[in-house]
């Protein structure tokens, strides 16, 4: 299994571009919209509910981009996190932030399973089965855990709006309308990786 390096804009713009019709097949909660779609109704939901907060909407465009950094990954892969890999992958580009909530947003679908009966009447079928892959709902340990995760809120709202990025032909602003976003998000980790540190 071997994966594409992630370290400019251009790139993740390639990357992403590769989920125009595919469906990760090992996830049966895309298998109505590609995940190029799916990323972009992501990110638009972000922005409908954070219109101020662009590294939540990033998180929310890249939140799958694990599953297709991965150009040779088998059914047998079992260990395969694509959200720790996205989160690894995006995370010198983008920031801590935004690669905190990516690699966090399977665990916050788990923790609304768990805990919102509102949020698990509304998965579908798929979502159901992707739920179940993923570790299905948290035990009341995880739970307890979870909530004292940094980016804890943060990592809900995007699970929330994952969970709303599945309409099959839906119309969202285009992936090109977002490079301006990964650009400035991108100058401003780069801006604040290279501030001094001073010691206490």
């Amino acid at each position: 299994m071997s994966a594409f390096l992630v370290r400019t804009v251009d790139d993740v713009v390639t990357v992403l571009s590769r989920g125009h019709r595919r469906r990760d097949t090992a996830d049966p909660a895309h298998r109505g919209v590609d995940l190029l779609a799916h990323a972009l109704q992501a990110a638009h939901e972000a922005y409908l509910v954070r219109p101020a907060d662009e590294e939540l909407q990033l998180a929310a465009l890249v939140h799958d981009i694990g599953s297709l950094l991965v150009v040779d990954r088998s059914p047998a892969d079992e260990e395969f996190d694509h959200a720790l890999l996205g989160a690894t992958s995006i995370e010198a580009l983008l920031g801590p932030r935004v690669a905190l909530l990516v690699g966090l947003h399977v665990r916050a679908t788990r923790f609304l399973a768990a805990t919102d009966e509102t949020f698990r009447q509304s998965l579908g079928p798929d979502s159901l089965a992707a739920l179940a892959i993923h570790g299905g709902p948290m035990d009341p340990t995880e739970i307890r855990a979870f909530e004292r995760a940094e980016g804890f809120v943060d990592a809900l709202v995007l699970a929330s709006v994952d969970e709303l990025a599945r309409e099959p032909g839906r119309i969202v602003p285009s992936l090109l309308t977002w490079r301006p976003v990964m650009e400035s998000v991108s100058a401003a980790a780069a801006r604040e990786r290279a501030r001094p540190t001073h010691p206490d």
